[in-house]
C-alpha cells in the first residue's frame, strides 16, 4: 500500500513535460467511464489521464464521464493534450489541434504552414489557425 502511495504522489508532482513521457503510468480515461472525474486531485494539484497514447489535463470537473466524451476536439472543454514535444518556437512549432490553448509569442504549425501566436487565448480554440488570422495568430 505504501509504495502504491508514494506511486502516485511521484506522478502527481511530475512536471507536465515529464509527465507527458511516461502516459502509461497514469490512470486511463475508459477506467474513469460512468464515473467522476474532477479537475484537481485530492492534492489540489491538476488530473491527468492518458488516452490514445497521449497525457490529457482535466479542464473541468465531470459528474460522470460518459462514453462520448473521450478527449478530443469534441471535448475540447473537458480535457487539454499535454504537449511537451515541441518549443514553441519557428525552429520547433507546437502541432495545433483545435483543442488547445495557445500562448502569445509561441508557434504553431497547422497543414505544413506556421503560424504565430499574437494573444493568449485563456482558453481551447475550436476553429483553425487559418481561420484565426488578425484575431489569434498571423502567418508566418
Amino acid at each position: 500500500m505504501m509504495l502504491a502511495n508514494a506511486r502516485a504522489t511521484f506522478l502527481i508532482e511530475l512536471p507536465d513535460a515529464q509527465a507527458a513521457t511516461i502516459p502509461y503510468c497514469y490512470p486511463t480515461w475508459k477506467s474513469f467511464v460512468g464515473k467522476p472525474l474532477t479537475k484537481l486531485n485530492e492534492q489540489g494539484k491538476e488530473n491527468r489521464i492518458e488516452y490514445g497514447g497521449e497525457l490529457w489535463k482535466v479542464r473541468n470537473d465531470i459528474p460522470v464521464v460518459l462514453e462520448n466524451q473521450a478527449p478530443g476536439i469534441e471535448t475540447a472543454a473537458l480535457y487539454e493534450r499535454i504537449d511537451i514535444e515541441h518549443a514553441g518556437t519557428l525552429e520547433d512549432p507546437i502541432p495545433y489541434d483545435q483543442t488547445m490553448t495557445v500562448y502569445k509569442g509561441k508557434y504553431y504549425i497547422e497543414n505544413e504552414k506556421i503560424y504565430k501566436c499574437i494573444r493568449d487565448s485563456e482558453q481551447p480554440l475550436y476553429a483553425t489557425c487559418e481561420s484565426l488570422v488578425g484575431n489569434y495568430f498571423e502567418l508566418v
